[in-house]
């Protein structure tokens, strides 16, 4: 493949520590960063799919270029890391070197551990079979994302596979890549999981209350359905009947706050919306946040829980809740929902230059 192959459509220069999208494009890092809108969820510059996520860079993809392009790689390293310092105060981190890289070894489902043909990318940039459909990175401990309708394949990882290997050894291992899957979504026989503690998405009682992140632990099994034995603690709160829409409405507004500008550092959703959490200790401008949901799995207590940006960031430093200041921007997004949040920010700045006129 030639190196013209490998541009980036944002910057129109050789890809250097690439993200690639739940689409299938791939573009920059920073170009990545630099495109997403602050507001709200911002859109693929190619095919204009929605994007909620800055994902992290793919690492296989990163060592392929540097690999097949060392001096060209090498120049587009020295460009990025000057205009990190003088312009955004920031860095991206470093991808770690790779066994297999410049071959299509190096780009193996993080899941099953075979070729990923075709080949998709998560949101933490490990590649993965694209036939997984949606869900999380099958990686212990990782918080990446696909989205509910699946992931696209990387027309560019692709396009490396099929360049080194021959058709026939592509057709193996994409077949093999189905069997694969199909074993990973028929999951464990029954017998494997009695007696293992199982997390339901959801679950209805017995009067018709419908809760949530119920754990349970695996009896047997039934008519080709898994029995699970749960503990469902009844908990009763008193409210004034003509208070429960208040209530329900406040509630409501809370897990859609949008923390303008604040991206999580954990699954990469930009911007944060509902809880957000910001690390008091972290000393770097960027600074250090998480979401709820990453929050609530712990990505700020592990070993090596450095953020999209290259923080310092410890296991020990203390993270406090961001409190939730609404603004005009808010008050109208709740009243005109029609409304995406870059118009209702024009209208605001129209109506500011109206009566400053």
């Amino acid at each position: 493949m030639d190196l013209e192959e490998f541009c980036c459509a944002i910057c129109l220069e050789t890809l250097y520590k690439p993200a690639v999208s739940h689409c299938g494009h791939c573009f920059c890092f920073w170009c990545f960063h630099h495109g997403m809108s602050n507001l709200g969820s911002s859109h693929c510059p190619l095919c204009r799919a929605e994007l909620r996520h800055l994902p992290a860079i793919c690492e296989p993809l990163h060592a392929y270029i540097c690999a097949t392009f060392p001096a060209r790689a090498a120049e587009r390293a020295a460009a990025t890391k000057l205009e990190e310092r003088q312009s955004w105060h920031a860095e991206a981190p470093e991808p770690r070197p790779l066994a297999g890289a410049g071959t299509a070894a190096s780009f193996a489902c993080a899941g099953c551990g075979g070729l990923a043909a075709p080949p998709a990318v998560l949101t933490c940039g490990h590649v993965v079979h694209a036939r997984r459909g949606g869900g999380g990175c099958p990686v212990d401990g990782c918080v990446g994302q696909a989205p509910e309708g699946g992931l696209a394949p990387c027309g560019l990882i692709d396009a490396i596979l099929r360049k080194e290997l021959s058709a026939e050894e592509y057709a193996a291992a994409s077949a093999c890549g189905c069997e694969r899957v199909r074993r990973e979504r028929g999951g464990p026989p029954a017998e494997a999981l009695v007696g293992r503690e199982v997390q339901l998405r959801s679950l209805r009682t017995e009067d018709g209350r419908a809760v949530e992140g119920v754990t349970g632990v695996v009896v047997g099994e039934e008519a080709g359905e898994l029995v699970v034995e749960v503990s469902v603690e009844s908990r009763e709160v008193r409210v004034p009947a003509e208070h429960v829409s208040l209530v329900e409405a406040a509630r409501s507004a809370e897990e859609s706050y949008v923390h303008f500008g604040r991206g999580c550092d954990g699954c990469g959703v930009y911007p944060v919306v509902g809880r957000c959490y910001r690390c008091a200790d972290c000393s770097e401008a960027i600074g250090y946040d998480l979401c709820g949901s990453c929050y609530d799995a712990g990505v700020h207590t592990r070993d090596a829980p450095s953020g999209r940006f290259n923080q310092a960031h410890k296991p020990e430093h203390n993270l406090v809740e961001v409190r939730q200041v609404v603004t005009v921007v808010h008050q109208l997004q709740r009243a005109h929902p029609e409304l995406s949040l870059e118009q209702i920010v024009t209208l605001v700045n129209a109506h500011v230059a109206e009566h400053q006129n």
